[in-house]
C-alpha cells in the first residue's frame, strides 16, 4: 500500500511517500518515482519512506503520481494525488 501526504506551500512541494505492506515485518525496500507535471524523481525508500521537494512552482493545483517499483514478493503500486501551491512570495 502507498501512502502519500502532499504537502503545498508558497512555490513549493513537499511530497511525503510512506510505503507498507501488511504482515510484514521489517522496513519495505525499493525505490518510487514521484512526478509533479513535467519533473519527476527517483527516490531510495529509507525504513520504507521517501520525501520529494519541489521547489519553484506557480500558483495553481498540481497531480502528484507515485509509483512504486516492487521488489521480490511486493507488486509495484501506483497513487495519484493532488496539491495546491500557494503564491510564491515576492522577493
Amino acid at each position: 500500500m502507498v501512502v502519500v501526504r502532499p504537502v503545498g506551500k508558497r512555490g513549493r512541494a513537499v511530497i511525503h511517500v510512506t510505503v507498507k505492506v501488511p504482515g510484514l515485518i521489517g522496513e519495505v525496500k525499493g525505490r518510487v518515482t514521484v512526478r509533479l507535471r513535467a519533473r519527476t524523481m527517483k527516490l531510495k525508500l529509507v525504513d520504507g519512506r521517501a520525501v520529494a521537494r519541489f521547489r519553484d512552482l506557480g500558483r495553481r493545483d498540481y497531480t502528484v503520481t507515485v509509483d512504486y517499483h516492487g521488489r521480490g514478493a511486493i507488486a509495484p503500486a501506483q497513487l495519484v494525488s493532488a496539491v495546491h501551491i500557494r503564491k510564491p512570495r515576492a522577493d
